[in-house]
């Protein structure tokens, strides 16, 4: 148990461990806590502006959320009618860079995505060297 001098007895406010009573010194003034407790409620708080401004930022979020939501769906649907097209026609060309593939239903999502990143790098860089090719017989 540590031993307090009697100056940190003073300073501190010590409990009395068998009656749970606390002593403070020196008492708060109540002249200033008082008026401040007398304050207009109205006064109190964000206000109306704060209220408004975070509505309209809500607002705002919703309707980003709502377009990504629309537009995502739109390029989903997009996809799709490629890919069906291709199928269709037989077509797997730059116009259609998907083309009519579909993965097997049994193979790792991430392995799959690996896979398409690595062919789409493929046709771009064919695709960057015809391009550099037709530049070099043009000029």
């Amino acid at each position: 148990m540590t031993v307090l001098t009697d100056a940190v007895y003073a300073a501190v406010p010590v409990a009395d461990p068998w009656t749970a009573e606390t002593s403070v010194s020196p008492s708060p003034s109540t002249s200033t806590g008082d008026q401040l407790l007398e304050q207009d409620q109205d006064q109190v708080g964000a206000g109306p502006g704060a209220f408004w401004t975070g509505f309209i930022a809500a607002v705002i979020i919703l309707a980003l959320a709502v377009d990504l939501v629309r537009r995502l769906r739109r390029m989903r649907y997009r996809q799709q009618a490629r890919i069906e097209l291709a199928r269709e026609y037989g077509v797997e060309d730059e116009e259609f860079p998907d083309g009519a593939e579909v993965p097997p239903a049994d193979e790792d999502p991430f392995a799959a995505a690996e896979r398409r990143d690595r062919e789409r790098e493929e046709r771009r860089t064919a695709r960057a060297a015809r391009r550099a090719a037709r530049r070099s017989r043009q000029s």
